[in-house]
């Protein structure tokens, strides 16, 4: 049995591949599903211009999202050192993800990316809400001991542990 956690760095162009793999109907269909959960507001962009980042942070999102299924993994970091063949930070598409139930951490802060994986199972995800691009967590004293128990429950049932990627 393993207890812990597994940090691996994966190089982008490896992730590259994913993204670059998603077909234009998979986009389409999480464009659909997107505009059906969250209103879309196009703001000062031009209609083409808004719709290529969405549908480019799409790809991200269901890139990433594949990569780490495929892997194993529940938790990753981003940082702005190299994009290497990616046109774009994921920025929805992380926050999309985060929805999902992954683990994040910005600029490469494994520790935050676990530590907001283990918040989310032991809240069952529920703790979690997405409003308008910004996540807002509600805590309160009986909820972090609630989750404290149950975190511990849950950690001494896990038999394998948890993997990030960076």
């Amino acid at each position: 049995m393993f207890l812990g956690w597994t940090v691996d760095y994966w190089p982008v162009s490896d992730l590259v591949e994913y993204v670059n793999g998603i077909s234009e109907e998979e986009i389409d269909a999480a464009y659909k599903d997107l505009a059906s959960r969250y209103e879309m507001v196009q703001g000062d962009n031009t209609k083409e211009h808004y719709e290529h980042s969405v549908r480019y942070q799409l790809r991200e999102y269901l890139g990433l999202k594949k990569f780490m299924d495929e892997k194993g993994y529940t938790g990753f970091t981003t940082n702005f050192e190299d994009l290497h063949g990616l046109e774009e930070l994921p920025g929805l598409a992380a926050q999309l993800l985060m929805r999902d139930g992954y683990g994040f951490g910005a600029e490469g802060d494994w520790k935050s990316a676990g530590m907001d994986r283990l918040l989310k199972i032991a809240a069952d995800n529920v703790a979690v809400t997405a409003q308008r691009n910004v996540l807002l967590v509600q805590v309160t004293k009986q909820f972090l001991v609630h989750t404290c128990l149950k975190l511990t429950r849950q950690l001494l049932q896990i038999s394998h542990g948890l993997k990030f990627t960076h």
